[in-house]
């Protein structure tokens, strides 16, 4: 890069000898990066891809063959990108822009007029501007006006970016995709055949989409009071009009015409206290709302504090009702409603729904959701109640801001949680999240997860693959049937874990500097993260980033130590033993093991104490060491570890009980990696191995 160029520079082929003006002379060089000063500055470049930086003056930049970028800052400059794909850059002044041959994008800024109304008069390939700057050979434009009264075109086979700012403008669009940006003013948009996103803001508008999968953008702000009329018409294609996404500002009204094909319109009227309703048909209103929306087959509407009612259509269909007391309806599609504040009435209809009584906050208004048909989520809190219909439903039941006991057993029938009235039916699963008291909460028949969080808490899970999460204080938690999860979220309580009925894991999720100390022969010595806790019918523990202690019992047992240096011992059982990252040392003790090696193995130079030939495996996890689904064990013993196949190979080394793996054999791309040491082990097969 030259960072001062000469005022004269013509570049040269990579073979040739290029001589600077203050004698330096260069050779090999594919492309220039030129930079220059104030004065009129005249550059060629060459086959490479050049980027030529022009400040003041009046330069000429040509870029010839390559894929160049041709500034030419201030001044009347002529910018020519001759062979190749290339922008160009106009600023301050007259220019004078060629594209020639490939895909050439022309970038002019003319946001420092603004007074100027801009016009552009086209003759063939070449645009005129009013203030003489002319554009020829380009494929995309990306102009900007300021505050004037702008008429802006795209010319035949033309893509252009137009952001025209203030002023009361006229936009038109090609046959490509093209961005139309209106800003303020009285506006008329037209986006032509493509995929066109056109945006506007305050003013009355009038937009036409034209044919293509459209996106209409039109915001009208709080501070501007006048009563804009929009009228908007996406015309052909799957199209999507936002209305005051930002602001929810009330002024401003809309009639907007979907058209053809699946539409979606997305209202913002946070900011009304009116009443608001709406039906969504072929030519509906949002009464109150000031808006008329013809031919959409989906919506997405924000209402304001007034007592709302709101019927969505077949479709997906998203509805707020903003504070207020509200009646959603989803009717089909998979919708997602939002009470809000207020004593809210939410129906989701046929198809996969999401219903919020509040939205994730906490109020004191008693809702009412129905979930209806399909596999649906309902999202309450203390005071609501929820019906899951038919499908299979969960209901996510958050009363984290209670103080008092909570107990209750989930009944087939409805269950009554407190004396709040909070109540569910039809629920065929649950996510609890407990209070501050004492929760005593026994699960249904599904796939259940209950977190007791603060108090001393009696969970059970029930029947189904549950996940119990302990809390602060001391809890009491017991999986019942199925295959259950255990995640100790607090380490300072005593708590008592049971797994029951199936293979259950348990996992620790909180931060602490300490490791993960466990015993299942005995309890007692349970330490670190685990101190204060009693297990029973556990099977699985996962271990923590730390250097992880975990011992097993005569049971079959399964071990994840996770990062850090572990120490794993399943003692008697068929156990199944993975130390994760870092180097672990493993011992299966009695029975037929399994030493899992995937991703995070590799290099971790893991220790296998006790590898029994003919009764424990190494088992390999194919993805985690690269290898296809008919990838067969290579497997080499030899004295040192050097690959003697091509591809992936396993080598052992008879002398010192290591095993290694080599992702390309005999090929120079990689180095075998230690994967673990089998102590007092001086052969092995390929029976040995389980690869899945």
């Amino acid at each position: 890069m030259l960072n001062w160029a000469p005022a004269n520079f013509t570049a040269k082929a990579a073979t040739a000898v290029t001589t600077l003006s203050d004698g330096t002379t260069v050779t090999g060089v594919e492309a220039w990066t030129l930079a220059g000063g104030d004065e009129r500055n005249v550059w060629t470049g060459h086959n490479g891809d050049d980027v030529m930086s022009a400040y003041g003056g009046n330069d000429v930049l040509k870029g010839a063959s390559g894929n160049d970028q041709l500034d030419g800052g201030e001044g009347n400059d002529l910018l020519d990108g001759g062979n190749g794909d290339d922008v160009l850059i106009s600023g301050r002044g007259v220019d004078t822009l060629s594209g020639g041959t490939g895909f050439d994008q022309a970038v002019v800024d003319r946001g420092f007029s603004f007074d100027t109304d801009f016009r552009m008069t086209v003759s063939g390939t070449t645009i005129t501007l009013t203030d003489g700057t002319k554009i020829s050979d380009v494929e995309f434009l990306d102009l900007t006006t300021s505050h004037g009264d702008d008429i802006l075109a795209a010319a035949a086979g033309q893509q252009v970016s137009f952001k025209a700012g203030h002023g009361n403008d006229s936009l038109t669009g090609g046959g490509a995709d093209d961005v139309l940006d209106a800003g303020y003013g009285d506006d008329i948009v037209t986006g032509g055949a493509g995929n066109d996103r056109i945006l506007d803001a305050a003013g009355n508008n009038v937009i036409n989409a034209g044919d293509g999968h459209d996106t209409v953008q039109v915001e009208v702000d709080f501070f501007h009071e006048t009563g804009d009329v929009n009228k908007i018409s996406l015309g052909s294609g799957d199209d999507a009009a936002y209305l005051n996404t930002a602001g929810g500002s009330i002024h401003g009204s809309y009639t907007v015409d979907g058209g053809s094909g699946t539409d979606l319109v997305w209202i913002n009227r946070s900011g009304a206290s009116a009443n608001l309703t709406f039906v969504l048909s072929a030519n509906a209103v949002l009464v109150n709302g000031d808006a008329t929306l013809k031919n959409f087959e989906r919506v997405n509407i924000r209402s304001g504090s007034g007592n709302d009612r709101l019927t969505a259509g077949a479709l997906d269909d998203d509805l707020n009702g903003g504070s207020g007391d509200d009646v959603l309806n989803g009717l089909g599609g998979h919708d997602e409603l939002i009470g809000w504040y207020g004593k809210d009435t939410l129906s989701g209809g046929e198809g996969n729904d999401i219903l919020w009584a509040t939205g994730g906050i906490s109020d004191s208004d008693r809702d009412v959701l129905d979930g209806g048909e399909g596999n649906d989520e309902l999202h309450i809190n203390r005071g609501d109640s929820a019906t899951g219909g038919a499908g299979s439903d969960k209901l996510f039941l958050d009363l984290s801001d209670v103080t008092t006991d909570i107990a209750f057993v989930v009944s087939t029938g409805t269950t009554t949680v407190d004396t709040a009235g909070t109540s569910f039916s039809g629920m065929e699963m649950l996510d609890y999240r407990g209070g501050w008291g004492r929760d005593t909460v026994k699960g249904g028949t599904g796939a259940d997860a209950l977190d007791g969080r603060a108090g001393n808490d009696v969970l059970d899970g029930g029947k189904g693959n549950d996940t119990l999460s302990d809390g602060s204080g001391d809890d009491r938690l017991s999986g019942g049937d199925g295959n259950d999860s255990f995640v100790r979220t607090d380490g300072t309580g005593t708590d008592v874990f049971g797994g029951g009925n199936g293979v259950d894991t348990l996992g620790f999720n909180f931060v602490s500097n300490m490791s993960v100390k466990i015993d299942l022969a005995d309890g007692r010595l349970n330490g670190g993260m685990a101190k204060g806790l009693t297990l029973s019918s556990i099977e699985q523990i996962i271990g923590s980033d730390r250097d992880d202690d975990i011992r097993g019992s005569a049971a079959n047992e399964g071990f994840f130590g996770g990062a850090g240096g572990d120490l794993l011992d399943g003692r008697g059982g068929n156990d199944v033993l993975r130390g994760g990252a870092g180097a672990d040392l493993l011992t299966g003790g009695d029975g037929e093991d399994a030493f899992v090696f995937g991703w995070d193995s590799v290099n971790s130079a893991d220790v296998i104490t006790d590898f029994t030939r003919g009764e424990d495996l190494l088992q390999i996890e194919r993805e985690g060491f690269g290898l296809a689904d008919d990838y067969v064990l290579k497997l080499a013993l030899v004295t040192n570890p050097t690959a003697t196949a091509t591809g992936p190979q396993f080598l052992f080394e008879t002398d010192t009980g290591r095993l290694w793996f080599d992702a390309d054999g005999k090929g120079s791309g990689f180095s075998a990696e230690l994967v673990a040491t089998l102590d007092g082990l001086s052969s092995l097969g390929a029976n040995d191995f389980l690869l899945v």
